[in-house]
Parts: structure tokens; C-alpha cells; sequence
């Protein structure tokens, strides 16, 4: 008689939906079956299964408020519970279904439950008091699950076995997300927290192998240093870590490389492209995981190492940015003043931009991004070369500095005279250089001088371009031009003074592009003191008996012929002894 109601009850569940109107629907260690298809449902009120009873439902059973196991639950149904799930007893999954559809709820209880598949509706957040396991699916929706410090720990490794819309699971301390793997294909772990600032920053892992691992991850939605992870500690390698948020990730089950990405959303959180690795080795400090990129992907920016393998050392994780590596300069450190140079820098990298400064001297942009011209100031001494280095991110390099020594300055100019050129006619110039121990100069028509003020004649008209190169003890030279223009003509002077005093002792003519010359002089007599038919007319002074012609005015004439045509000149020229 004993088993009758029971009976009863387990007729009644297979056939009839059930529903009690009261607060409470307790089952006092009778065995409750429900059949595939049956519903129940405990309107306004909470189940409990306890006393040592077994709740077999294959069936739909539907709980407006909380579930309370305290013994034994099992079966392949659906369990709809719009408040607290607490299992105080022990579950046993099957393939069954659970739904916390309601507001604000918590996983809680004495004893762990393993779900077959766990789906989050309703409003509010589901809040987890012990750690949990999901065997097949754990459907997010567009809730929050918040582990706190327990974890969610998801067995099945086919990786569409976490499925969200905009929900995500959030964690305290070091409760985490936990995730089987078997495959090489990208997990997600779909992270966030509402806690202050409510952000979704997911982490993405590929494992590169097929053997079993496990991944945990969480977002620790605080600056890392109030856990004790200081901000003010990193490597020379990053510039700045993130301030807002960071995530703490491990492996605990299986030694499989992995690829990791990290994301963010540049408009709330900033620009990044590193992640920072927590270790206290040989520093405690963050250390920059050399080798990331950046992309854009779902919506958002990630940060990605292709392999990484170090979740023992610490599980603490933060995007940064990172610093770029100090430059290379090569170019001359021994240079001269005022000499322009060319510098380069590695890495060359389009993305940067140098920042050349050169003490004394001055720097412009060279041919090549990474080029600069270097003009080094005249008074010469010790400077440096420095160079810095600014990446897009706006984070620059620790600088450069190369030691140069400066020479003083050398600078080659020079004028001439006369300025009007004749063929034949010297000309003198005069060297204005600064600092040049010597010279070279080429005249444009095959002529050459070390002299420092030479002279020199053309003696045929046209265009010379004379060069000055001049060069410092130091080895330093620098170069001056001018354009000379020689033309065809005579120069006739009306005045000497031979008195052998080296000062116009002689009367000269100077012709260009003249043939078949005579020069003829005659005293006031008609009488001829001085001729000659060679192209250099030069007369001493001395007649042709051999004395010297005596104060006076000489007639000259000249008979020459010019590109063909008889050219005849007739002039003066006074003698005057000033002895």
C-alpha cells in the first residue's frame, strides 16, 4: 500500500502535466519519473528534491523559481528554472538540458554540477557560488555569466561548444573560463565583465596540436596593478601598458604551442599592438612578447602571437605598445665642417618617422625615408649624432648617439682680374679661401696650378670654366668655380716706364686671334727705334742702336690680320723715365 501514491505520481507524470499551486513542490524521497513529452511545472513556487529521492525527468520541467537537489536528479529531460539552481546532491546529466531563464540568478549549492548543455536566458546575470562543468554546450545568448571566483569549465572540444550573441562570461580573482581542445582550429572564449566600465574583451586560442589541452581565460576588467601586477614594472621594450584592462590566461592540461589573441576596441580602449607577459624572471616585470601584429577582426582589434607556449611563469596578460628598437646609423664619424653627408638608419621601416639631430650642424630629409643629410657646422670640434625613432603608435625609440668629430671648415673662393679678358692678356687671381693648406686649380683649357695666386693667360678666345680645390690640413677640401669668357682683340697701352723697377718696365700688346703680326715704333723723327713680327709684342725701352729711348711720345703701328682681313692699328706711347 506503501507504493501506491508513487505509483500514482509516476502515472500521473507520464500522461498529465502536472502542476502544483503551491509555494513549494518538495518530493520527500519518493522515486518522480517523468516520461519523454510530459511536462511539469512549479508555478510561483521552487522544487526540492530531497529526503533521499530520485527526480528521473525525461520530460519538460518548468520552475518559476529555485531548483533545490539534495539528492538525486537525473534523466535526459529539460530543466526550466527561473531562479537559483542548487544542488546540494548529486546530478547526473545524461543528455539533458537546463535553462536559467530568469532574472538575476546564482549557481550555487554544496556539490558541483556537471551540464549536459546549459543555456542562459531571461534578464539579468547568472551567477555562479561553486565551479561548474558543461559536457556539451554552454549557450550564452546575450547574458552574463559570471563565474566569480569558480570557474565554467566547458569538456566538449568541438569548437562551436560555446555559443553566444552579445553574452559573455566574466570572472573575479582566479576564476576563469576553461575550454578542452583536440583540434588545431581557433577557440573563442568569450570574455567581459560588467564590473565598473561593462566590456566584452575576448581571447582567441589555436592550438597547434591535436592532443588533448585545456585553455583557461578571463578578463580582469581593473588596471592589473590593484592585483598586484604594477603597471610602473615593464621592459625596455614596452612603451605603455594598458590601463584599463588585462587578462589572465592559462594551460593547464597539455603543452601544445597555441596561438594567442588578445582583443580590444580601439575607440574605447586606445590603439595597441603587443602583449606584455607578467614573469620575475630575471625581472619582475612585464615583458613585451616580442613578434606580435595587429589586425582587425569581428568587429574589433586583436593582437596576435603566432605561437606562444609560457601560461606557467604567470597567467597575467596586457596589450601594450610597443617601443621601437633603438637605430643603427651608419655613416662617417669622422667629417669636415659644412660637408654635407648622407646617414642612414635600420630598421627601414615606412611606417616611422626619424628624427635626426645633429650637434653642431643641421639635418634634412633625405632621398630615402630613412635618410637624412647631415650638414655639420664650420668651427669643427666633438659633436654627436643623435637619432630617435617614432613608430605609428606614437611610441619612440631609445636614442642613438653616434660621436663625430667635426674638422674645421674649409672654404675655396677666388676673384681674378681683369675682369674684361683678352686673349694673351694675364690674368691674376686671387685666392680668398679659408683654412686651405693647398690648392689645385685647372683652368678649363688643359692648364694647371698648385700656386695660391697664379696667373695665367688664354690664348685663344672662348668660354673656360676655372676650378679651385682646396684642401684643409685635416683633409677636408672644398670647391670654388667662375666662368671666364676670352675674347678676340689687343690690348695697346699708351704709357710705360722702363726704369727696371719691376713696375710696367714694359710696353706690351696683347692680341687674340690675330696672324701675319708687325709692330713697328718710330721716335718723333719718322726714325724706327723697335720692331717685331713675332705674336708677343714686348718693347724695354731700348732702341735699336741699344740705348735707351729718351722721354717722349713714340708713334706706333701695328699690321696684323684678323680672321682673314688686314687689320692696321696706329697709335702713341709715352716713355717716361721717372729716374
Amino acid at each position: 500500500m506503501k507504493n501506491l501514491p508513487l505509483t500514482y505520481l509516476f502515472f500521473l507524470c507520464s500522461c498529465l502535466p502536472l502542476i502544483s499551486q503551491n509555494a513549494l513542490f518538495n518530493n520527500m524521497g519518493a522515486l518522480l519519473y517523468t516520461a519523454p513529452g510530459a511536462i511539469v511545472k512549479v508555478q510561483n513556487g521552487s522544487m526540492r528534491n530531497t529526503q533521499a529521492g530520485t527526480f528521473t525527468n525525461h520530460g519538460t520541467t518548468t520552475i518559476d523559481s529555485s531548483f533545490y537537489n539534495e539528492a538525486l536528479t537525473q534523466g535526459n529531460g529539460r530543466y526550466l528554472v527561473g531562479l537559483h539552481w542548487v544542488n546540494d546532491g548529486t546530478f547526473i546529466p545524461d543528455t539533458s538540458y537546463v535553462n536559467l531563464w530568469g532574472d538575476n540568478q546564482f549557481i550555487t549549492g554544496d556539490s558541483v554540477t556537471r551540464y549536459y548543455r546549459l543555456e542562459l536566458t531571461g534578464t539579468g546575470i547568472k551567477t555562479q557560488q561553486i565551479r561548474s562543468y558543461t559536457l556539451k554546450t554552454l549557450k550564452l545568448n546575450d547574458r552574463e555569466l559570471a563565474t566569480d571566483t569558480a570557474f565554467m569549465h566547458v569538456l566538449n572540444a568541438d569548437t562551436g561548444s560555446v555559443v553566444r550573441t552579445s553574452g559573455f562570461v566574466s570572472s573575479l580573482q582566479n576564476g576563469k573560463l576553461y575550454r578542452n581542445t583536440n583540434t588545431t582550429d581557433l577557440y573563442w572564449f568569450p570574455t567581459g565583465s560588467s564590473l565598473g566600465t561593462t566590456r566584452y574583451r575576448p581571447v582567441r586560442l589555436r592550438p597547434q596540436s591535436t592532443a588533448a589541452q585545456t585553455f583557461g581565460a578571463r578578463l580582469a576588467n581593473v588596471n592589473a596593478t590593484t592585483e598586484g601586477y604594477d603597471l610602473s614594472l615593464m621592459d625596455s621594450a614596452v612603451c605603455k601598458l594598458n590601463p584599463l584592462f588585462f587578462h589572465r590566461i592559462n594551460h593547464p592540461t597539455g603543452t601544445a604551442d597555441a596561438l594567442l589573441q588578445v582583443y580590444y576596441e580601439s575607440a574605447a580602449d586606445s590603439a595597441w599592438d603587443g602583449i606584455a607577459h607578467w614573469d620575475d624572471q630575471p625581472l619582475v616585470q612585464w615583458e613585451n612578447i616580442p613578434g606580435t601584429t595587429q589586425a582587425n577582426g569581428s568587429g574589433m582589434q586583436y593582437v596576435e602571437k603566432t605561437t606562444w607556449n609560457d601560461f606557467a611563469t604567470s597567467d597575467a596578460f596586457v596589450l601594450d605598445r610597443v617601443r621601437p628598437g633603438k637605430p643603427v646609423i651608419t655613416g662617417n664619424d669622422m667629417v669636415c665642417g659644412n660637408q654635407p653627408l648622407i646617414y642612414s638608419a635600420e630598421p627601414d621601416n615606412g611606417s616611422y618617422t626619424y628624427n635626426w639631430d645633429p650637434q653642431p650642424g643641421s639635418a634634412q630629409p633625405g632621398a630615402a625615408g630613412n635618410e637624412a643629410i647631415i650638414s655639420w657646422d664650420s668651427l669643427g670640434g666633438t659633436g654627436n649624432l643623435t637619432l630617435v625613432i617614432t613608430g605609428p603608435n606614437g611610441c619612440s625609440s631609445y636614442p642613438t648617439v653616434m660621436p663625430v668629430t667635426v674638422s674645421l671648415a674649409v672654404t675655396a673662393a677666388f676673384t681674378y682680374t681683369p675682369n674684361n679678358t683678352f686673349g694673351s692678356v694675364p690674368i691674376t687671381f686671387d685666392n680668398q679661401s679659408v683654412n686651405n693648406h693647398s690648392n689645385t686649380w685647372t683652368f678649363g683649357d688643359g692648364g694647371t696650378s698648385s700656386a695660391e695666386d697664379p696667373t695665367y693667360i688664354f690664348n685663344n678666345q672662348g668660354t673656360y670654366d676655372v676650378m679651385l680645390v682646396v684642401t684643409s690640413e685635416a683633409g677636408c677640401s672644398d670647391t670654388a668655380y667662375s666662368e671666364i669668357t676670352v675674347v678676340d682683340g689687343l690690348v695697346i697701352p699708351n704709357v710705360f716706364t722702363p726704369d727696371g723697377d719691376g713696375v710696367n718696365d714694359f710696353f706690351e700688346v696683347y692680341l687674340t686671334g690675330f696672324d701675319q703680326y708687325k709692330c713697328e715704333i718710330f721716335n718723333r723723327w719718322g726714325e724706327s727705334v723697335f720692331s717685331t713680327e713675332t705674336p708677343s709684342i714686348q718693347w724695354d725701352g731700348r732702341m735699336k742702336s741699344g740705348g735707351l729711348a729718351s722721354n717722349g711720345t713714340y708713334f706706333v703701328a701695328i699690321h696684323c690680320s684678323l680672321k682673314g682681313k688686314p687689320f692696321k692699328y696706329e697709335g702713341h706711347v709715352t716713355v717716361f723715365h721717372k729716374n
